[in-house]
């Protein structure tokens, strides 16, 4: 009996044994376990945060309430030859989006904390097509970009390029009459150009998309009647300081193509069409004058039967003196044959189109500033805008009718990569490898005529799982910031998932267990990716809003019910167990609204965000994340001030 006992005994304690090892070796399940006391030494207050918020500055000079869509770039986008236009690079990614609205001209805007300079461009005519900004306490005050590239004057052989200009608007009629900041002193009147209009024209004629036939044509205009004429700046999508001129001819206007452009008189309209803080501005009007040829006078009104052709002097401006330089880059006419292009097909450098209706007509003209030979020229015919107005009104036989697309619509796309660990709120070894999430995201925004702001309308969020370094069921789930009641309708790809609201937010559960959908301990793996689709209310949540808390909003992971890893400082869903913050090695403090934060002397967060990338290389197992990315840890001793891209920067 002894001997059966103590054999039983022996085996007994054996069994344990194998099943004390067994449980802590390969347990699949978290135990949380509260501590009678809670840990009351100093927390850290480090976010370990690799975005920041900058303040977005525009100096676009529009009305207030018209908007213009624009990309971010940390590096220039565009490329500068030594002559000819600048050219945007087809494969520059933006880092982010928006939608600028005149009259707000500030905007907040989440961005990688390694960016230290930014690049806003826009393919709206009404705005500058590059702005530049250093980003300094935060804030990117932007200013235009100017092309410094300098142009050859033109090779076309006799007067094309050499042709004074011998009159000019204004009181002096041989000379320049501008202020200080290059606006002519001659401006008739300001006109509050509707919202509506200046989108429909915006949206029809973009950077670098060639005008539809139907408008593309000769832009000189018939006097059916006699009248009095009107110029209005629309916009300048130019980077050249361009001239505006005109002529007056009596006659029809295909009776032009068979003259000598020498053979009329220019006279100067705008000397300067840049828009300038304080100069120029879109809505100014100046007043055309009828240049008589047999009195050599300038008169109010145009006689019945007379066409005003237009001009174009390309890079013709020069600020420094305020005069027009003796040969500019080239002057391109509305008269199509007295362009000279080698290639006659591409000698049209003007388009004609009506912004408002049959019944009531906004006609307008537009201008391509580049030669069209050798594919320089784009033929948006956007570099300058501009409306006519006549007295009476239907002087002139409006062109054919744009299309109402009165509203701005833009994406704006960000990615990175989320890591945790799961052993909160114990410290765990610090890999960062547990669960590993890479994300996409892409934010439709838009502005309508009749609102001061840009709303977000529909979000496509893309999370993937790509490494699990774990043996606990980990789910993974975020949280998005927004009432239900801002929500029409959620979409996942994947049968498995749901959603629940959960006061001031949404929960979104995308995976109960990540071991289940990705193979722990691999890398690479084929990746367990999910797709969601939230679509939003109208002019329910603002841009500004969404930019303050963008994707990827809340992510965290669950190991065990009622236990939740977020990242620092972000706070937990309602179905988090409070009992747990403050105990083991979290120094968490909900009444202060510290969360998920470690003691003051420790580097390592228990998840962190790394904005900006697409790619990561998954920390070694069981090593602190810094084994792997050298830098991680002089990133945190600069006090995240310096080695802000160390995540960029693994070991070789």
């Amino acid at each position: 009996m002894r001997k059966r006992s103590g054999n039983f005994f022996a085996i007994s304690c054996l069994l344990a044994t194998i099943f004390f090892l067994t449980g802590c070796q390969d347990k699949d399940y978290y135990e949380p376990k509260v501590p009678g006391e809670t840990v009351n030494s100093n927390p850290s207050l480090a976010e370990f945060s690799t975005t920041r918020t900058v303040t977005l500055d525009f100096s676009y000079q529009v009305p207030d309430g018209c908007g213009a869509a624009f990309d971010l770039y940390a590096e220039n986008p565009y490329t500068f030859p030594e002559n000819g236009q600048p050219v945007l690079q087809s494969g520059a990614e933006p880092i982010g989006s928006g939608i600028f609205v005149g009259g707000a001209n500030r905007l907040t805007k989440m961005l990688p904390s390694y960016v230290e300079e930014l690049y806003a461009y826009s393919a709206s005519p009404l705005v500058p097509n590059l702005l530049y900004a250093k980003i300094v306490d935060g804030v990117a005050s932007f200013e235009r970009v100017e092309a410094t590239a300098q142009r050859t004057t033109s090779r076309a052989a006799g007067d094309f390029w050499n042709r004074d200009a011998s009159l000019f608007l204004g009181q002096y009629g041989n000379r320049l009459d501008v202020d200080a900041k290059h606006r002519p002193n001659y401006i008739a009147y300001a006109n509050a150009i509707p919202q509506s209009t200046l989108t429909r024209i915006a949206n029809t004629f973009p950077e670098k998309v060639r005008a539809g036939e139907e408008y593309y044509t000769d832009a000189s205009m018939y006097l059916q009647q006699d009248a009095k004429v009107w110029v209005g700046i629309i916009g300048n999508g130019a980077w050249w300081d361009n001239t505006l001129s005109y002529f007056c001819y009596k006659g029809k206007k295909e009776d032009l193509q068979a003259m000598d452009r020498m053979d009329v008189t220019e006279v100067v309209a705008i000397p300067s069409l840049v828009l300038r803080d304080g100069g120029l501005q879109i809505g100014d009007y100046v007043q055309l004058k009828y240049y008589n040829a047999e009195t050599g006078m300038l008169e109010e009104e145009f006689p019945k039967g007379t066409t005003i052709g237009w001009m174009l002097r390309s890079q013709s401006y020069n600020s420094a003196n305020q005069t027009l330089v003796q040969y500019p880059y080239g002057i391109f006419y509305s008269v199509i044959g007295w362009n000279v292009e080698n290639d006659k097909t591409l000698r049209n450098h003007t388009m004609a189109f009506n912004a408002g209706t049959q019944q009531n007509p906004f006609i307008c003209f537009g201008f391509e500033d580049e030669y069209n030979d050798n594919g320089k020229g784009d033929r948006d015919c956007n570099d300058i805008i501009f409306h006519v107005a006549t007295d009476p009104h239907d002087a002139i036989n409006p062109p054919p009718v744009i299309d109402p697309v009165d509203d701005i619509i833009t994406y704006d796309n960000s990615l990175g990569v989320v890591a945790f660990e799961d052993y909160w709120p114990r410290k765990g070894d610090y890999d960062l490898n547990d669960v590993v999430v890479k994300y996409t995201s892409s934010v439709k925004l838009v502005k309508t005529a009749n609102e001061a702001v840009a709303y977000a309308t529909e979000i496509q969020d893309c999370f993937g799982l790509i490494h699990t370094g774990a043996d606990y069921k980990n789910s993974f789930s975020y949280k998005i910031p927004f009432a239900m009641s801002d929500i029409e309708s959620i979409e996942v790809d994947d049968v498995e998932s749901s959603y629940t609201d959960d006061g001031d937010g949404v929960i979104i559960d995308l995976c109960k267990d990540v071991t289940a959908a990705i193979k722990p301990y691999q890398d690479p793996v084929t990746p367990k990716v999910y797709n969601i689709t939230v679509k939003l209310r109208n002019n329910r949540i603002s841009q500004e809003v969404y930019n303050q808390n963008p994707a990827p909003y809340n992510p965290f992971i669950s190991p065990a019910a009622g236990v939740e890893v977020h990242l620092p400082f972000y706070k937990p869903t309602s179905r988090a167990n409070i009992l747990l913050f403050g105990t083991e090695d979290d120094r968490s403090n909900p009444s202060k609204g510290l969360y998920y934060v470690s003691g003051e002397n420790i580097n390592y967060p228990f998840a962190i965000h790394l904005s900006g990338i697409g790619g990561f290389v998954i920390p070694t197992e069981t090593k602190s994340i810094d084994v792997t990315y050298p830098d991680y840890t002089k990133w945190v001793e600069s006090g995240f001030e310096r080695y802000l891209d160390w995540y960029s920067h693994p070991n070789k």
